[in-house]
């Protein structure tokens, strides 16, 4: 195996991954550098990787973006996601990436019709789509659909140790108010996974929740 320092792509999603806001600086001043020089496909990918940085980065230092910045942000990365997908179906994560999109532009039902629709039979297997529909569905009131999904998860995973079956449940609890097995799932979540930011997210919804109920 060979690893390429200068994949300037895998640099774009490390930079998505750390928690280091410097780091991330960095990462995202040579992504700006760079992507002037790759092929059309990969700065398709990297114009909005720079996009996703600079929002990150925005977030950690308590600076407010335009409104602007948001309405172009999930704009231009529906375009260029749609371009790149439609080129290669079979490729997952940029996927996974788009319907997250299409959740943010127009609601849960048109992301849930684009897993249908978009997904090839092998990727409505992966993790993250069962995962995902399951969060849509609860998101639509459709909570025994919701637990279908949840439960297809946890088959296919196969493993009481991962992170992603205890995150989906929590979301599932957190919808229909069930809000002690939320706080259980999701402090088994954390317990499996302490990088998980998405989970540290749902802990404080769960949280100001329950202390809502004490007031």
């Amino acid at each position: 195996m060979i690893f390429d320092s200068d994949f300037i792509l895998g640099k774009g999603i490390v930079g998505k991954i750390t928690t280091n806001l410097e780091e991330r600086q960095t990462i995202l001043k040579e992504l700006e550098i760079k992507k002037e020089q790759v092929s059309d496909d990969e700065r398709l990918l990297l114009d909005d990787l720079s996009l996703v940085l600079e929002l990150m980065n925005a977030r950690d230092q308590s600076i407010k973006l335009a409104p602007e910045f948001y309405k172009n942000f999930y704009e231009s990365a529906e375009k260029r996601m749609r371009n790149f997908i439609h080129k290669y179906p079979h490729e997952s994560y940029i996927k996974a990436e788009y319907i997250e999109v299409l959740h943010a532009n127009y609601g849960a039902q048109i992301a849930l019709d684009s897993i249908d629709a978009l997904t090839t039979p092998e990727q409505k297997t992966l993790p993250f789509f069962i995962s995902y529909a399951a969060t849509l569905e609860s998101e639509l009131g459709n909570y025994d659909k919701a637990m279908v999904k949840a439960n297809q998860l946890k088959d296919i995973i196969n493993n009481n140790d991962a992170p992603a079956i205890y995150f989906t449940l929590a979301q599932l609890y957190l919808d229909i108010d069930s809000l002690d097995l939320a706080k259980t799932n999701i402090e088994k979540t954390i317990q499996l996974d302490s990088k998980h930011q998405l989970a540290f997210r749902v802990k404080k919804r769960i949280d100001e929740k329950l202390s809502d109920t004490l007031d």
